[in-house]
């Protein structure tokens, strides 16, 4: 079967307003690969880095099932 991989990366403005980013994660998803288990994985990811409050938007490849994530939850 296909392992399906998830990779995070995040970006910001400092204080300075220089464009920073940061690679967060790569990790595998366990099936199946439905948009709640990607919420989920996603969550996991940014709970860990302590950032859902720093979060404002999430942007994706165009996979219906992250799509369908950001249906799905509150950020």
């Amino acid at each position: 079967g296909q392992h399906k991989y998830i990779g995070i990366t995040a970006h910001w403005i400092s204080n300075e307003f220089i464009m920073q980013e940061a690679f967060l994660a790569f990790q595998y998803v366990e099936y199946p690969h439905t948009g709640e288990v990607i919420k989920e994985k996603l969550e996991d990811i940014i709970n860990n880095w302590n950032i859902n409050h720093k979060v404002s938007f999430i942007t994706t490849g165009n996979a219906g099932k992250i799509l369908n994530y950001t249906n799905i939850t509150h950020i």
